[in-house]
C-alpha cells in the first residue's frame, strides 16, 4: 500500500482498480489515504468476500466494490474508467 501512495505521488492515473488485500494493508485503506488526501481518483476495490463493513466502507469512501467472482467485473472496470 506504502508503495502504491509513493506512486501516486509522481504519477497521474485514470482509474485504480485494487484488491483488498495488498502488502502492507488493504486496498480500502489505500482508498481512505485518497480520500483523505483530496485526490479524486475513481476507485474499484475487488474482493472475493462480500464484507457488508467494507461495501459500505468503500462506498462513503467514494469507491465502487467489486466481487471478483463478480461475472460484470470487466463491465464495471469500463464503466468506471469512462467516469459513467
Amino acid at each position: 500500500m506504502n508503495e502504491a501512495l509513493k506512486l501516486l505521488e509522481n504519477i497521474s492515473v485514470d482509474l485504480i482498480c485494487s484488491d483488498y488485500n495488498m502488502p502492507g494493508g488493504t486496498g480500502l485503506e489505500l482508498l481512505e489515504q485518497l480520500h483523505r488526501s483530496g485526490k479524486k481518483i475513481p476507485f474499484i476495490l475487488m474482493s472475493g468476500t462480500e464484507d457488508s463493513f467494507v461495501i459500505h466502507s468503500v462506498k462513503f469512501y467514494g469507491g465502487t466494490f467489486c466481487n471478483k467472482t463478480d461475472s460484470d467485473l470487466l463491465t464495471t472496470i469500463r464503466k468506471k474508467a469512462n467516469c459513467e
